[in-house]
């Protein structure tokens, strides 16, 4: 590959990078309020409605609908307005999982089936999670699928 060829691929990963890097909030960086904080059980507890849900395809699920409580000592509820589910949330050296995940099995068709698989595969396992000033939590799950909620 040529040094020109070279220049505009690295410029072009450069370019993708800055752009994946604001994805989560839609904020700036330098804006206090995205800034992310410290994950904490304390800083969860209480209740989150959820504004986004993000499929491995990376689209974003129409009319996601859905609540997520957390207790004190880290249980977890979370209606999808289909399933529910439930568990413990863990936070060792800042990381977030979940632990004991368990949920009902109906039959969910349409945006609401759609967003209940995305809940599933993240509760089980996630990957990451950021919680920032504005009380904006987004965790992530396998495949780059992810749930955004807001805090009440």
């Amino acid at each position: 590959m040529n040094t020109l060829k070279k220049g505009a691929v690295l410029a072009a990963a450069f370019a993708a990078t800055l752009s994946f890097a604001g994805c989560g909030t839609g904020k700036s960086v330098d804006d206090p309020a995205a800034a992310p904080q410290a994950i904490t059980i304390e800083a969860l507890e209480g209740t989150w409605n959820l504004t986004g849900a993000f499929g491995a395809d990376g689209e974003v699920k129409d009319r996601p609908e859905g609540t997520l409580t957390v207790e004190p000592g880290g249980r977890f509820a979370f209606d999808a307005q289909c399933n529910q589910m439930g568990g413990d949330f863990k936070v060792e050296e800042g990381t977030l999982s979940s632990e004991g995940t368990v949920m009902t099995l109906m039959l969910c068709e349409g945006p609401a089936g759609e967003v209940d698989g995305i809940a599933s595969a993240v509760f089980s396992m996630i990957e990451g999670a950021t919680l920032t000033e504005s009380g904006e939590l987004m965790l992530d799950g396998p495949d780059e699928q992810a749930l955004k909620f807001q805090k009440n």
